[in-house]
């Protein structure tokens, strides 16, 4: 199989198997303004290990999926206020 980088159709392989494909990173401002929340509060639960999985490039440069954010809005689903 060859394996093409196509990053103009959107797909890139980055030395990996065709299956995986990069996904876009979205900035904690980004990401906050999705999950309605501010981007501090992200910040804090990056130190207490209570937010959504993050991608860290860099000291500087922090990065979320939007697949980890969806997984982690419907981890906190409840249908009543009797659930932790």
């Amino acid at each position: 199989m060859t394996k093409h980088n196509n990053v103009a159709a959107g797909e890139a392989t980055c030395g990996t198997t065709e299956s995986q494909e990069l996904r876009p990173l979205l900035t904690a401002l980004q990401a906050a303004e999705l999950l309605g929340v501010p981007a501090s509060i992200l910040e804090r639960w990056r130190g207490t290990g209570e937010g959504p999985p993050y991608v860290k490039l860099s000291d500087k440069y922090i990065r979320y999926t939007n697949e980890d954010l969806a997984a982690f809005v419907e981890g906190r689903r409840r249908q009543s206020t009797a659930q932790a």
